[in-house]
């Protein structure tokens, strides 16, 4: 039983995971708090020109920013069900290692490993490399020392084996 070449391995703490969720969720957030600061300044003018406090504009905003906030909340936890964040090993450091049959990801907790037909999108990008398998994410973050190796093993062996695949049918 020969055992296969480990290619690349790195190791994740649960300071990177704070990261990504940081990272996916702050386009929205960012949004959502613009908005909510110029609906206040929108009523705030809106007062001080008609020199008249009026509730209704105060309450309409109010209603306006929950409904925002909720609309986000709801969005977060939907990528969440959908795979974004990793929630097996949320607080534990992650040890994954990358040949050319899978990758291994190891936890204090548990091990799992990963062929790479179960891998179903790889979205690599300049801060991270998301490899999906259906409802489950692999985050791996683009400031490692061996991302290049990382990213020639995930391409050749993803892109790959589709375009052999594509090739048959």
């Amino acid at each position: 039983m020969g055992k296969d070449k480990e290619t690349c391995s790195f190791q994740l703490t649960a300071r990177d995971f704070l990261n990504f969720n940081y990272a996916i969720n702050r386009k929205t957030m960012r949004f959502m708090y613009t908005y909510a600061i110029v609906l206040m300044g929108l009523v705030v003018v809106n007062e001080v020109l008609k020199e008249t406090v009026n509730v209704i504009p105060i309450m309409v905003g109010a209603v306006i920013i929950t409904l925002t906030f909720s609309v986000t909340l709801f969005n977060m936890v939907k990528k969440s069900n959908q795979g974004w964040e990793v929630n097996t090993a949320f607080h534990d450091p992650m040890k994954l290692v990358f040949d050319n049959k899978g990758f291994v990801c190891t936890t204090k907790n548990h091990t799992s490993r990963v062929p790479w037909q179960k891998v179903t999108k790889v979205v690599d990008s300049k801060k991270i490399v998301v490899v999906f398998l259906g409802a489950q994410a692999y985050l791996i973050p683009t400031r490692i020392e061996n991302i290049q190796e990382i990213r020639t093993v995930i391409r050749e062996n993803v892109t790959g084996r589709k375009r052999a695949t594509g090739k048959s049918s």
